[in-house]
């Protein structure tokens, strides 16, 4: 099975959970990659984006830990 990539499709629920608890960082280990779609971002950031969670999802996606999903 080398060679492949696990995905995952980050819901917002388990987002923001592993955001508060300083997780995020544990995706890459679990997951070849962890997306997240446009939607989830809208609700877990753009409508909160003061909020510290929020801001260390969007460190995160800008530090590759998490890639914006297509829709």
């Amino acid at each position: 099975m080398s060679g492949w990539v696990l995905t995952a499709v980050v819901d917002t629920s388990p987002l923001l959970a592993l955001a508060w608890l300083d997780l995020l960082h544990l995706l890459p280990d679990l997951f070849g990659e962890a997306l997240v779609p446009s939607a989830v971002l809208a609700e877990a950031i753009e409508r909160r984006p003061n909020a510290a969670d929020a801001r260390m999802i969007a460190r995160a996606l800008a530090g590759g830990v998490l890639r914006r999903g297509e829709d």
